[in-house]
């Protein structure tokens, strides 16, 4: 798991039903960053839509975007900024799909994103089971 930037007990607390259940898509700009480690494999909670993701290590981060909540937003930042080297790869649960930032409208299962210093974002749809990209 990645380490929680700002306050994430107060996230957490403030939002206990999504703690317990995903049920509930909770205020976004009062939810913390989350730390993704160079060379690591993460899969994000309910409660960390914001990842700051370290390409820093030489090799590949990957990111498990599962199953969520209709509606929930999912970005990510090359915080390194070496996106360009290290892309970041990102991969569905099983059944779900995830729209290609460097093809949009391609959905696969497992996209890579390689812009240096960029930001990505997708929301899911629950409907579709995709996760949609959008600009930002």
């Amino acid at each position: 798991m990645g380490r929680i930037l700002g306050h994430g007990r107060y996230a957490r607390e403030t939002y206990p039903q999504v703690a317990a259940s995903g049920s509930v898509v909770p205020d976004l700009l009062r939810l913390p960053w989350t730390a993704v480690a160079a060379g690591s494999t993460f899969q994000p909670g309910a409660l960390e839509p914001w990842l700051a993701v370290d390409t820093s290590g030489g090799v590949q981060v990957t990111v498990e975007m599962p199953a969520a909540v209709d509606g929930q937003v999912l970005l990510a930042v090359d915080d390194a900024g070496n996106a360009a080297v290290n892309p970041i790869l990102f991969t569905a649960a099983g059944g779900v799909t995830v729209d290609d930032p460097q093809s949009p409208g391609t959905y696969s299962s497992t996209v890579s994103f390689s812009t240096q210093g960029g930001t990505v974002a997708w929301k899911f749809q629950a409907l579709t089971n995709r996760w949609i990209f959008f600009s930002l």
